[in-house]
């Protein structure tokens, strides 16, 4: 099992300019962000996740598979983590003030300072969202749609 407790992430620097997330349990598992990507390795094994990465007022907010991860670009500190997240599919900006993942079935909308608003489930898988003012529109693959406000996740 991966911790995804945000003080035992730590992000160092590494070679050429890279960014690396580690991680304090055994066996060492860490993502390194380097400008082709991100790539997880577990000891000497390393395979390729796709992640989704946005860069805003100097924050880099990571979506990958199991967790969702905030750092401050400047002082290389993790800023928070969210554990427990499926894939994340994609990121979707809105206003200057928030952040919003698709994760399968589950939204988790987050502030610019890396701090999570709500997280919530649906009943089916997500397959599209938008961001329209204060609001995230989601259409789910059995069509339904759903308005949820971007403050507080309640239903419009």
């Amino acid at each position: 099992m991966i911790s995804l407790k945000k003080e035992e992430w730590v992000a160092v620097n590494g070679d050429n300019g890279s960014l690396i997330l580690e991680c304090s349990d055994t066996p060492l598992r860490h993502w390194l962000l380097t400008d082709n990507g991100v790539e997880a390795r577990l000891n000497v094994n390393q395979f390729d996740i796709a992640p989704e990465i946005l860069v805003r007022d100097n924050k880099l907010f990571i979506g990958v598979e199991q967790g969702i991860f905030v750092l401050d670009i400047d002082a290389r500190q993790v800023i928070s983590v969210i554990p427990e997240v499926s894939n994340v599919q994609w990121i979707e900006e809105g206003a200057q003030k928030f952040v919003a993942f698709a994760a399968e079935d589950e939204v988790i909308v987050l502030d610019n300072l890396g701090n999570m608003l709500w997280r919530k489930n649906l009943p089916d898988v997500i397959e599209m969202t938008n961001i329209v003012d204060e609001n995230i529109l989601i259409t789910d693959m059995s069509g339904e749609e759903y308005e949820m406000n971007l403050t507080d996740g309640n239903k419009v």
